[in-house]
C-alpha cells in the first residue's frame, strides 16, 4: 500500500512494479494531508482508513465501508477537521483509536461498530499520534502538537482506562511540539517520541525523558517505528533523510555514545 497527499491510497500486488487506486469510495471525503491507514496486526486483510470518519475494509481494500460518523468538530471550510491518526491494539484488535487535527479522540472496542469520545482531558490541539500499549490492554497513549497555534509545549498523555481519564507524562521534555510516538514491544514503559527537534525516550513510562538525538540533525521528526524482528528503531525527518539505531545496543542513555546511522544504507539497491 502507498499513499500520496490528501488520501490518494493505492495498492500493488506485484511487489511495487505497478499500483492502482483503492480510494474511490472515500474520494469525496475531507482528508488530511497525510491520511492515516492502519492494518490489523493479526489479519492483514483488515484495514482502517481515516478521512473525517473511519472506513474499514475486510478484503484488503477491495471494498470499503464507513464505520463511524464524523469524528471531528465538523467542516468549516478551512481544510482541517480530519482524522490525523489511527491505531489498533496489538492485544485486542477490536480496539481502534482515532485522533483528529482539531483536538478530538475516539475509541471503539468492537472493531469499529460503536465509537466513544475520549477527548475530555486532552489539549484542544492537533492529535499527532494515538497508540495502544503492547502490555496492558486498557492503556492507551496520545501525543499532541500545538505548532499550528504557536503553542510550543510538549504533550504526551497516557490513560490506563481506555481514555476515560488522561495523565500528562511529558514531565521534563523541552518546549517542543510532539509529532510521533512508538512503544517498545519488548520493554514495558519504554517509549520513543519524535519532536520538532529530535528524538526523546523514557524507560519509566514518562517519569523522565532523555534525548536520543546525537548524530541526527535538529529538524522535525515526523515518523518513528520499530522493526522488532531486527530490534531496529527507524525515524523519518522533515527533509534530512531517515535514520536507524539498534535498540539492543542501548544499555544506558548517553548522547555521546549512541550512534544513529543513515537508513539510506538499507536502500543501496534502489
Amino acid at each position: 500500500y502507498a499513499e500520496s497527499q490528501y488520501g490518494n491510497l493505492n495498492k500493488s500486488t506485484n511487489g511495487g512494479n505497478s499500483f492502482y487506486s483503492i480510494n474511490a469510495p472515500m474520494s469525496n471525503d475531507r482528508t488530511n494531508w497525510s491520511s492515516p491507514l492502519v492494518m490489523d496486526p493479526i489479519d492483514s486483510s483488515i484495514l482502517y482508513f481515516g478521512t473525517y470518519r473511519v472506513w474499514k475494509s475486510t478484503n484488503s481494500g477491495v471494498n470499503w465501508t464507513p464505520v463511524s460518523e464524523d469524528l471531528t468538530q465538523g467542516d468549516d471550510g478551512t481544510g482541517y477537521h480530519t482524522i490525523s491518526t489511527l491505531a489498533i491494539s496489538p492485544l485486542n484488535t477490536d480496539i481502534i483509536i482515532a485522533g483528529t487535527d482539531d483536538g478530538r479522540a475516539h475509541i471503539s472496542t468492537d472493531g469499529g461498530t460503536e465509537w466513544t469520545e475520549i477527548t475530555s482531558g486532552i489539549p484542544d490541539l492537533w492529535v499527532t499520534r494515538v497508540k495502544a500499549d503492547p502490555f496492558d490492554v486498557n492503556t492507551v497513549y496520545l501525543t499532541v502538537s500545538g505548532f499550528r497555534w504557536d503553542e510550543p509545549q510538549p504533550h504526551v498523555l497516557k490513560s490506563i482506562n481506555l481514555g476515560q481519564d488522561w495523565e500528562d507524562i511529558s514531565s521534563n521534555l523541552p518546549e517542543l511540539p510532539v509529532n510521533c510516538m512508538v512503544l517498545d514491544p519488548e520493554n514495558a514503559n519504554r517509549i520513543f517520541i519524535g519532536t520538532d527537534s529530535g528524538v526523546f525516550m523514557t524507560e519509566n513510562g514518562g517519569d523522565n525523558w532523555q534525548s536520543l538525538s546525537d548524530g541526527i540533525p535538529n529538524v522535525p521528526i515526523y515518523d518513528i517505528t520499530i522493526n522488532n524482528d531486527t530490534r531496529t528503531l527507524a525515524i523519518g525527518t522533515h527533509g534530512c533523510s531517515a535514520y536507524k539505531i539498534n535498540l539492543d545496543e542501548i544499555t544506558e542513555i548517553a548522547e555521546n555514545n549512541i550512534i544513529i546511522t543513515p537508513l539510506a544504507q538499507l536502500f543501496d539497491n534502489y
